[in-house]
């Protein structure tokens, strides 16, 4: 273990030094040849200033950059050079214009000369002055023109970046910045006063189109990048047709948010569970849709419908837009909102950047962590081989076969041998990204390329509770038993330690080929692989008050885990996008897409051990022989793979009329399977875990065959156990069996076709935008499984799901635009959500990570939900950087998906695991209500300079929900019971996010102060209501409860020299913990315990109990980005 942990060290140490010599390294700058002083001979005919510089440039070899407005409007005569140096060709040509050049670096800049301040037009005492920066890095901008527009008033940025205009008559003036490779800047309404001075700081960005900047014989290398802003983004939410929210690219990087799941927590109305999956409107992740670069996500997680934002890195995304009304043209597969993630694109220009990040998480970070020997790989997210099934294994999805007559010795050379766990050292976390923009020229094409890399390393290790029922109250129900009548599952609690060592590696390879100005193809691919090495320590106990004997759980229980889990994820498109007709009135796109979706579980070791520590003895010491067994090793595997393909056609017929019609086709397969060893006492069946007779009880050392002490081995044996000394092949000791049976796999496939048309029709003057679509779409699940009989393990019940449902889904969006910065919608528009194969099918998972025992129900449907929404907008002329909305909306659904805890106070799988059983079912119906609002303002209007360069995001949802359920006996559902049930599950009442951001391109500073929290949700729901009070009633555990976690966040990033920039970012600066309750009183709020004296005399503590906590801690995070 020790060389192991040293052998990590060395290597997280080296690949640290490499990164920083990197950063830290001098960069050296390499000057070309002066390009101004090569002989050219040429001749130029009498024609536009423009093309004789092109066909300067392709004559002398050198590369020419200049903006097509600014010459433009000149000609050159017919004249011819020989053997002339290029700099006296130059000022020939620019003879009789305003223009100059300049080399530098690799190219020769044409711009017009320094303006003159013509400062005699107004003399007034009134005065603009700033800095010109770069978007993206705040870095100086030397040489940027500044101009009045309609003047000859202006002036030019010195080599800090800074302008000064001064003696300006009183008045408003529109400023034009411009600078070469950069689109021009236009402020309008520029108000000048008297005696008063104006600071206006300017951010220029990266021009992306090529007809606002000509460079010649290759791309333009540039030192930063600028993608969605906060202005494109707004503008592009005001012209939708429908209710939609979003993030830009440019208030991603004033947050501390490292993954898609922090991001999305600043959109209006959403919120994040789990650290990985979104929720939005309260409504939970199962019923919302994710689109990855327009084509939809898979699921990622073994035991849940949802994507996991967490595998999407920040530095790879450009934009979120999250829909929240029904349009014909989006998959209606959701209630909550479709997502759309759009990561950074390809552009036409040269640049690399890279970046590192650092991070302290406390309670793990330079602390030693419960870990355990894995694999060399694991670093890098990937295992190294050493947790493969044996070789003489059947395959994972072959359930129907099991591994018979293998001797001890074979199972133990080809299996991993560790069964204990240690420490380990965490160093602090780490990512490390780099991005590359390029661009070529392919015959008359233009070929653009984004390359970006991420990899990432983190540890997160934390202690955590778990109780059932209580404090220090054994039963739950009305009585001294439970309602199974079985003494095997109480009240129990838990304590223990997790610790997960994660390696994560992206990578994004965009391609998009530029044909002409009427047809373009792109290949858009999206790599990530994630590695998690899991290690949990749970130890159990009855709960009971200290020194109270029972003549039941006179013993605690510790299960050990030690696990790897590797997902691989792999989505590519390849598209185009073409305009035809002679006024490119038709429109069409296409889109062919494959994604390939691994979630392996390889060798997931599972040890039992317990303890008499409330009668005699205190070893811990190995369980003896049952259905688990005393080891268990678990192999994993879910493959998932989707073809899809798309059209879309549009008809502009006129500027305010438009049709569009498409097509979107998908096919997903599914295979899912689990071999399962379990380790027992020699000289049983594959089958064998109890004896015939259960006052046997020399069975469980073969009569006496076995040594006790090899059966009873203790924790501190671990290290030894998997060896010959315990496997004998003499059947003398412990043995190997494949416990796997067809219950063990199932296949899925789903087919799904789908055809609209929609129209978008605008009145004169846009007033009023209409917006109406119908949707048909098609759809087939099919499922093939098993799961156990009325005899147990031993029979076989087949299971065969082949649903199909075909639905017309209408959708009617209306805005009104009584001026240009107002807006008023309405919407109506029919979706459906449709079960995941892990809902349907009643495969058992095993959930160890949050004590979890998963079954799912082939009986559920696909629920069908009304949306209606009313929402008013309001953009501000002055900044187009504000907004402010308020919306409602209602839903109602038939048939919504919940997830269920169905479980009395004796339905635990097994002897020895505290695990909750979890399931899902279609209630009746359910009718949500909700109300949000948004603000994106300035605090500018405040007065002085320092509000200027302050502005304040405010959006929050205020919810309330009901449903109506099934009636259950014991643990099936009576379809003809009706009754009225809790809040939907998963829905939170109320969402805040509440964001201060500071930002001074002047100096190159940007903070940020962000808040953020969702009210409390039901995790899952209880099968018992409010309204059930039968003593029977009382044996049924209630609703699991997850209670807010206030989340406050701040991050600062600094401009330290040229494009090198420092961001430090702290998360959880509150220190919240993780909690989830068991609403002991259904009233969906948390009470917390306290003691009550009852008439007996005794004191017991009533309220609802803390089912599960852990601190994940602070996270301080230091990041280092550098722009080459």
């Amino acid at each position: 273990m020790k060389k192991n942990v040293l052998k990590r060290l060395r290597l997280s140490g080296t690949v640290l030094s490499w990164i920083l010599l990197l950063l830290v390294a001098p960069v050296t700058n390499t000057f070309a040849q002066n390009r101004l002083h090569n002989k050219v001979t040429i001749t130029f005919n009498k024609q536009p200033l423009g093309k004789a510089l092109q066909q300067l440039q392709e004559q002398s070899k050198s590369y020419f950059a200049f903006i097509p407005a600014d010459v433009q409007r000149y000609n050159v005569s017919a004249s011819t050079f020989t053997q002339t140096p290029l700099s006296e060709i130059l000022r020939a040509l620019l003879k009789n214009t305003t223009l100059t050049f300049k080399e530098e670096g690799n190219y020769i800049i044409i711009a017009p000369a320094k303006p003159v301040a013509d400062n005699d037009a107004g003399k007034g005492e009134g005065q603009v002055r700033g800095r010109v920066v770069d978007f993206e890095t705040s870095q100086p901008l030397p040489g940027a023109t500044v101009l009045i527009s309609g003047s000859k008033t202006g002036t030019q940025s010195n080599e800090k970046g800074f302008y000064e205009l001064k003696h300006l008559a009183s008045g408003k003036y529109t400023l034009e910045i411009r600078y070469i490779g950069y689109s021009p800047t236009v402020l309008n309404n520029v108000s000048i006063q008297a005696g008063k001075e104006v600071v206006l700081d300017v951010k220029m960005e990266i021009s992306n189109k090529l007809n606002e900047v000509v460079i010649g014989a290759g791309p333009r290398k540039v030192k930063s990048v600028t993608h969605s802003t906060e202005a494109q983004l707004i503008d592009e939410i005001h012209r939708a047709t429908g209710v939609v929210s979003g993030i830009s690219s440019e208030l991603i990087t004033k947050t501390a948010d490292r993954n898609a799941a922090e991001i999305v927590k600043r959109i209006s109305g959403v919120t994040v569970v789990d650290d990985r999956f979104i929720v939005v409107r309260g409504m939970n992740e199962r019923y919302n849709l994710t689109f990855l670069n327009n084509s939809l996500a898979p699921s990622t997680e073994l035991y849940s419908k949802a994507f996991a934002y967490d595998l999407l890195p920040s530095s790879v995304i450009d934009k979120i837009l999250v829909y929240k009304s029904p349009v014909a043209d989006l998959v209606a597969d959701y209630a909550g909102a479709a997502v759309k993630i759009t990561t950074k694109n390809a552009m036409p220009l040269k640049h690399f950047d890279m970046g590192l990040q650092l991070a302290h998480r406390e309670g793990a970070t330079f602390k030693n962590s419960i870990s355990y020997n894995g694999g060399k790989y694991d670093v890098l997210g990937f295992d190294d081989g050493g947790r493969k099934l044996p070789s003489f294994s059947p395959g994972i999805f072959e359930s129907n076969r099991q591994v018979t007559n293998v001797k001890e010795s074979r199972w133990l050379s080809e299996m991993s041998p560790a069964l204990d766990y240690g420490t380990h050292y965490s160093l602090p976390d780490m990512q490390l990204f780099a991005n590359y923009y390029n661009s070529w020229k392919v015959g008359n094409a233009k070929l653009y390329d984004l390359t970006a890399f991420t990899y990432t390393k983190e540890t997160v290790g934390y202690d955590f509770h778990l109780q059932k029922g209580n404090t220090d109250q054994p039963y739950i129900g009305q009585g001294n038993g439970n309602a199974g009548g079985s003494l095997l599952d109480n009240n129990k609690i838990g304590n223990g330690q997790q610790s997960s060592e994660n390696a994560k590696i992206n990578i994004l390879e965009n391609l998009t080929l530029k044909l002409n100005d009427r047809h373009q193809l792109f290949f858009r691919n999206f790599f990530v692989n994630d590695g998690r090495r899991f290690t949990s320590v749970n130890t159990i106990r009855p709960n009971q008050p200290k020194g109270i004997g029972l003549n039941i759980n006179e013993y605690r229980s510790r299960d050990i885990v030690l696990s790897f889990q590797q997902r691989t994820l792999y989505a590519g498109h390849l598209g185009g996008s073409h305009l035809l007709g002679g006024k490119k009135q038709h429109t069409l796109e296409w889109n062919a897409g494959y994604t390939y979706d691994l979630q392996n579980l390889p060798d997931q070791r599972l040890i039992h051990l317990y303890d008499n520590s409330l009668v005699d003895d205190t070893t811990w010491r190995a369980v003896q022989t049952n259905y688990l067994g005393i080891i268990s090793r678990l192999y994993i595997k879910n493959l998932e793979q989707i073809y899809n393909g798309a059209v879309d056609y549009t008809y502009q017929v006129q500027p305010g009329l438009s049709f569009k019609a498409g097509t979107y086709n998908m096919f997903k397969i599914r295979q899912v399977g689990r071999r399962f060893f379990r380790v027992n006492r020699a000289g049983l069946t594959n089958d064998q875990f109890l004896p015939a007779r259960q006052d046997d009880l020399g069975w469980y050392n073969d009569h006496g065959n076995i040594s006790p002490e090899l059966l009873r081995f203790s924790q501190q044996d671990l290290p030894n156990v998997w060896s010959s000394t315990y496997f004998k092949d003499d059947n003398t000791g412990l043995a190997i069996y494949d416990a796997t049976s067809p219950v063990d796999a199932y296949v899925g496939s789903e087919e799904y076709h789908a055809g609209y048309l929609m129209g978008d029709w605008k009145t004169a003057r846009e007033k009023l935008v209409l917006n109406g679509g119908l949707r048909l779409e098609y759809d087939r699940q099919r499922l093939s499984g098993a799961r156990e009989g009325y005899n147990g393990p031993t029979s076989l019940q087949p299971i065969y799901v082949n649903r199909d449902k075909t639905v017309l889904l209408p959708s009617v969006n209306i805005s009104y635009l009584p001026s240009s910065s107002l807006v008023f919608r309405g919407s109506y528009g029919r979706t459906v959500n449709r079960p995941d194969f892990r809902e349907m099918t009643p495969y058992t998972d095993f959930d160890f990570q949050n004590n979890e025992n998963i079954m799912g129900y082939p009986r559920i449907v696909t629920a069908v939900i009304d949306n209606y929404d009313i929402r008013a907008e309001l953009y501000p002329k002055k900044n187009k950087n504000e907004v402010l909305n308020v919306g409602f909306f209602y839903k109602h659904l038939q048939n919504p998906i919940e997830r269920m805890r169905r479980e009395t106070s004796a339905s635990d799988y097994g002897s020895f695991l505290n695990f909750t059983n979890i399931t899902y079912i279609n209630s009746v119906s359910a009718d949500i209500y909700g109300v949000e609002a948004e603000i994106k303002k300035s605090l500018s209007f405040i007065g002085g300079n320092l509000f200027r360069h302050f502005s304040v995001v405010l959006n929050g949802s205020l919810l309330k929900s009901s449903t109506v359920t099934h009636g259950f006996n014991t643990v099936y559902v009576v379809d003809s019971i009706h009754k009225k049930g809790e809040p939907l599950q998963g829905q939170s009442p109320y969402v805040v996010n509440a964001g201060l951001f500071y930002e001074n391109p002047s100096i190159g500073t940007k903070a940020s102060l962000v808040y953020n929290v969702s009210g409390p949700r039901i995790y899952a729901k209880s099968q018992r209501t409010k309204e059930d009070t039968l003593w029977q009633d009382s044996y049924i555990r209630p609703d699991l409860l997850q209670l807010p976690m206030h989340l406050l966040d701040l991050s600062v990033t600094q401009r330290i020299v040229k494009s090198l920039q420092v961001k430090f970012s702290v998360q959880n600066l509150l220190d919240q913990s993780y909690r989830i309750v068991e609403d002991l009183n259904y009233n969906q709020r948390y009470d917390a315990e306290k003691p009550v004296e009852k008439p007996d005399g005794k004191i017991l503590m009533e309220g609802d109990n803390i089912y599960k906590r852990y601190k994940p801690g602070r996270y301080w995070l230091l990041q280092f980005t550098y722009s080459f």
